[in-house]
């Protein structure tokens, strides 16, 4: 004769039952609507459209399988794309436009609200000048930052990848725009230009650049109040 199963295991069973049916059920797919913010110069000849806009969802546990969306974005300013609830990074996929990525929870209940700022991408173009015996190695990056962000979305901030070519030329992909850009490579002593207008037609003249060895120290000086600061400050 089988003994008697306590409430309290029956109990257990049922709990631990719904848990698992809880967790493997398929999600339902929840409604983003993306606001997709053109800078001013996203016209006549800079067009940033079409353009792919891309979702990969951030996985909470490391067995969690990655998810990638993918939408044709034709230049629409308002879009609503259907993703399965989560934590999303969105960003743009194009050659003649960039964005800075951006971070969205979708819910199953109510719609999920983001903004995506897109401009229009122009090109840096220079020369690296090494001392006597360093050689032009890479990876080398150009960091870029204004405040002037579209639709007043205040600082914004990216990087790029650059291409160097033979005796030093080099050339990196920057939004069009004003910017303050700092070119970088590990173990090299980092450039900068500051207040750096990247035009729509032509490429930004970086010009011939020092590159040695060594290092930066990189920095904000902010000035306290009723206190201004001079080119002259130490």
């Amino acid at each position: 004769m089988r003994a008697p199963v306590a409430p309290a295991v029956k109990l257990q069973a049922r709990l631990f039952a719904l848990v698992l049916a809880m967790v493997c059920a398929p999600l339902s797919a929840a409604t983003l609507e993306l606001q997709v913010i053109a800078a001013p110069s996203c016209s006549g000849e800079a067009t940033c459209a079409p353009a792919t806009l891309v979702a990969s969802r951030v996985a909470i546990v490391a067995t969690e399988a990655p998810q990638e969306r993918r939408l044709v974005w034709h230049g629409e300013p308002q879009l609503d794309w259907l993703l399965d609830p989560g934590v999303w990074q969105l960003r743009i996929e194009s050659d003649s436009a960039w964005s800075p990525p951006a971070m969205v929870r979708v819910a199953e209940t109510d719609p999920a609200q983001v903004a995506l700022c897109v401009w229009p991408l122009g090109r840096v173009d220079g020369l690296l000048q090494p001392e006597r015996g360093v050689p032009i190695e890479g990876p080398l990056t150009l960091d870029f930052e204004s405040d002037q962000g579209a639709g007043g979305s205040g600082v914004v901030r990216g990087s790029s990848a650059c291409d160097i070519q033979k005796a030093g030329w080099f050339s990196c992909g920057v939004p069009v725009g004003d910017w303050s850009l700092v070119l970088r490579s590990s173990g090299y002593v980092s450039q900068y230009r500051f207040g750096a207008h990247v035009p729509q037609n032509e490429a930004f003249a970086w010009g011939a650049s020092p590159w040695r060895r060594g290092a930066s120290v990189v920095g904000r000086v902010v000035a306290a109040r009723g206190a201004s600061l001079t080119n002259e400050a130490r």
